[in-house]
């Protein structure tokens, strides 16, 4: 067995395919290995080039990287921690207004209103 590299029309690279070693090599592939730091692979004919613009490149080493799981785990910790507070303060606010509500209704009661 021995490997190819499959091309679509325009030279680019689609993936690695194994044919046999007395099989001929199929009209959309190539033999010539794919050299080590292109970003997206193009077959010209003769040789590999990057079939990417520079443009293209700089986005896609000045893209943000990922979080660390570290980093997510520590924002998560904070987002909780956040969110357990408001819910105290929630909690101390229906708290307070069950008080009020209660002492409403004792006054009411005990003007006879109710």
């Amino acid at each position: 067995m021995r490997k190819v590299i499959r091309i679509d029309e325009n030279g680019m690279f689609v993936e690695d395919v194994l044919i046999g070693d007395h099989e001929p090599i199929p009209d959309d592939c190539v033999e010539t290995e794919v050299p080590e730091g292109f970003y997206h692979p193009r077959w010209d004919g003769a040789q590999w080039v990057e079939g990417l613009t520079q443009e293209e490149i700089d986005q896609i080493r000045n893209a943000p990287k990922p979080e660390s799981p570290e980093q997510r785990i520590s924002a998560l910790e904070e987002e909780n921690a956040f969110l357990a507070l408001e819910l105290a303060t929630a909690q101390a606010r229906l708290d307070q207004t069950e008080q009020e509500q209660a002492a409403l209704l004792l006054e009411l009661v005990s003007r006879e209103v109710i």
